[in-house]
């Protein structure tokens, strides 16, 4: 008797555990493939996920509003720089996970980011370059970053902007530039490339530290960001950390949702 009533409260959980997955993993707001076929530019080949006899499987890909949604999976293979940074453009919900390795310490981070477009002739590109000595017209495009955020390491709060300017050497490698870095608040110039997976990977080097990123759309909505950080002879690691953002969608998109709908 013992030994059934134990095996249905494991079942009980089991199936509480699987809803509460399925609901928590997929949150409202983003928007449907559909209205992303004809929003977000078409990247990567999609693979098609079918169960036995042909049928669709279930719901696998963040931000997808209903199973019957599930037809191809998107992919961001064979994504271009230039693609990756127009898609990065929107307002973002990041938590990031940071440990601190040296001090055995972990951070948890929630901000909000907006990453918009930045005209290559305006006065902060202007300044950007002419601050690292670069020509602005190798820059290719340009964009800025704003940060509003809270951290419960020191519960205080974290602000500020960052504008970019990229310089193309080969079609998935070149250099990017930044008013403010990463790992030190001072003017930054990174190693960049794009990888065949649709990876936007940068190395850089500070005056103290050596930083590299790894940032990866999952979906068109949701977008992975790892980092490490390094001692500068990069012989030991000090911060590793795992950033997930998500795309805030509008009123507006939401609208236009339901008329695609």
């Amino acid at each position: 008797m013992r030994v059934q009533v134990v095996t249905s409260l494991l079942l009980v959980a089991a199936s509480a555990c699987q809803a509460f997955h399925t609901t928590a993993a997929y949150p409202l707001g983003l928007r449907s493939t559909k209205a992303l076929q004809t929003s977000s530019p078409a990247v990567g080949p999609a693979l098609r996920q079918r169960g036995a006899g042909g049928a669709v499987g279930p719901r696998m890909v963040f931000g997808m509003e209903t199973a019957e949604d599930v037809g191809e999976v998107w992919s961001p293979a064979g994504m271009d720089v230039k693609t990756f940074f127009d898609m990065s453009i929107g307002e973002w919900k990041s938590l990031r996970s940071s440990h601190n390795i040296a001090f055995s310490m972990l951070e948890e981070v929630t901000t909000d980011m907006v990453i918009e477009d930045v005209a290559i002739d305006s006065d902060e590109i202007k300044m950007l370059c002419k601050n690292q000595k670069v020509d602005i017209d190798k820059v290719i495009l340009a964009s800025k970053v704003s940060w509003d955020g809270y951290s419960d390491w020191d519960d205080k709060e974290i602000n500020g902007t960052s504008t970019f300017a990229l310089l193309q050497e080969t079609p998935t490698t070149g250099k990017l530039l930044r008013s403010v870095g990463y790992a030190e608040e001072i003017p930054a110039a990174s190693d960049w490339e794009m990888t065949e997976r649709g990876e936007f990977l940068l190395k850089t080097n500070y005056d103290m530290v050596a930083a590299e990123e790894s940032f990866t759309f999952k979906t068109p909505n949701f977008r992975l960001r790892v980092s490490s950080i390094k001692t500068q002879g990069g012989r030991g690691i000090t911060t590793c950390s795992l950033s997930t953002e998500v795309r805030q969608t509008s009123k507006e998109d939401k609208k236009e949702d339901k008329k695609d709908d």
